[in-house]
């Protein structure tokens, strides 16, 4: 069966989480971002339905060893 490959232009994270729960519903979504603006991340949990958040960067990494 031959299986064509459609290419689109993905302009973000928000709407890679889009076509990536669209091909995959049951998909659990862990955002890894250097984003620290509280309005964008809530955003992300409201509007695009992510399953959880970590922000990357270089002092953030010592609450996730401490399990904050």
């Amino acid at each position: 069966m031959n299986r064509i490959t459609r290419r689109r232009k993905i302009s973000g994270g928000a709407a890679l989480i889009t076509v990536a729960r669209q091909a995959q519903p049951d998909l659990k979504v862990l955002v890894f971002s250097a984003e620290s603006k509280p309005g964008v991340i809530d955003s992300l949990f409201r509007n695009q339905g992510i399953d959880g958040f970590v922000r990357k960067a270089r002092n953030d990494a010592k609450e996730l060893r401490h399990g904050y």
